[in-house]
């Protein structure tokens, strides 16, 4: 088995972090590239935004990450950089439960490549909430079912007043029931309503959940970054982007399935599409199908190296060939002219 070109191998990445990330991305970035990271520590990320509200972020969380990257490339002096942002709320589909959204960004100068991915983290322990500063008798019950929902003290607490001013107290990385309880009466006193704002503290190494969630990004990035593009080999090919419109093969109407996945590579503006079937189907043109190996396209969405059982190459078009697999609850017909429709027993395939 011949394996796969690693273009970053042994090239230093530059990371711009005061929060830990170096611990997982760095292992990622060894394994997967063989690259080598540098922890560029003299970069105030904090600087470009904070969860504590002290510092408004500007822009998205994308432009803030990129904006990590290019610091840490102009601190490290490197032509490849790397660098995460995280944003924290409700669930985009279900606002009563806390997520997170995680971005990550590779930049390669060299090739003029900006490789993002994202993950969304369902894990997470982000909340929030008013309380009143512990009495002679203790902490309030309510309070304490609280902090152990959220995993206090193995994570981190922050704790400011209650008002409108930036410049108020802030307690940041509380891990003792001495200094949160310190740190909550010192809220109160400087809040016009006499209470504090108590709230997770989200920096990474501050929050063991969402370091495991960066974690899981950033062997995801390195996947991406390590699949080449099938027509010009550039590093990065990856989805960008999901069409759903699936017909069903018993009416015929569209459904909310994934009819399309739409894949870029970076920078590279040139995107191909193809049909989807549970995110399995991909749509190659016919001049690098035959050249790329079916476990290799197999990988681009997937993030394996194997290939599935009873997967296919069936002819499409002159310009097109489709890796086509049965799905197990609706049934599929490529668009073929008649004469070009094949039957498959083993796949559940049949003409129409």
């Amino acid at each position: 088995m011949v394996s796969a070109p690693r273009p970053y191998a042994g090239q230093v990445v530059a990371l711009a972090t005061r929060h830990g990330k170096e611990r997982v991305i760095g292992r990622a970035l060894r394994w997967g590239l063989g690259a080598e990271l540098l922890h560029v520590q003299s970069v105030d990320t904090d600087a470009l935004g904070s969860f504590c509200g002290t510092v408004q972020r500007q822009g998205d969380a994308l432009e803030a990450c990129i904006a990590k990257a290019e610091a840490a490339l102009r601190e490290g002096g490197t032509e490849l950089a790397v660098a995460s942002e995280g944003s924290f709320g409700p669930h985009p589909h279900l606002p009563f439960v806390a997520t997170g959204m995680e971005c990550m960004v590779f930049l390669d100068q060299q090739r003029g490549l900006t490789i993002r991915e994202q993950l969304l983290a369902r894990r997470t322990n982000f909340a929030h909430r008013l309380v009143s500063p512990p009495s002679l008798t203790g902490l309030d019950p309510d309070l304490e079912r609280w902090l152990e929902q959220v995993d206090f003290p193995r994570h981190a607490l922050i704790v400011r007043a209650h008002t409108q001013e930036t410049h108020g107290p802030v307690d940041k990385g509380l891990r003792s029931w001495e200094a949160l309880e310190h740190a909550l009466h010192r809220a109160a006193a400087a809040s016009p309503d006499g209470l504090a704002f108590l709230e997770t503290d989200m920096r990474a190494h501050c929050n063991p959940t969402r370091m495991a969630a960066i974690r899981t990004l950033a062997f995801r990035l390195v996947r991406r970054i390590a699949t080449p593009c099938p027509a010009c080999q550039t590093p990065g090919w990856g989805m960008v982007a999901q069409r759903p419109g699936l017909t069903c093969g018993g009416c015929g109407l569209p459904t909310d399935l994934v009819l399309a996945e739409v894949g870029d590579v970076g920078s590279v503006p040139t995107r191909k599409k193809g049909l989807a079937g549970m995110g399995w189907w991909w749509l190659i043109p016919a001049n690098v199908a035959g050249a790329i190996p079916r476990r290799q396209a197999s990988r681009c969405f997937s993030g394996d190296s194997w290939s599935w059982p009873g997967a296919e190459v069936a002819e499409a078009t002159s310009a097109t060939r489709i890796l086509s697999t049965r799905l197990p609850s609706i049934s599929i017909t490529s668009k073929l002219r008649p004469s070009q429709r094949k039957c498959s027993p083993a796949m559940g395939m049949r003409p129409r």
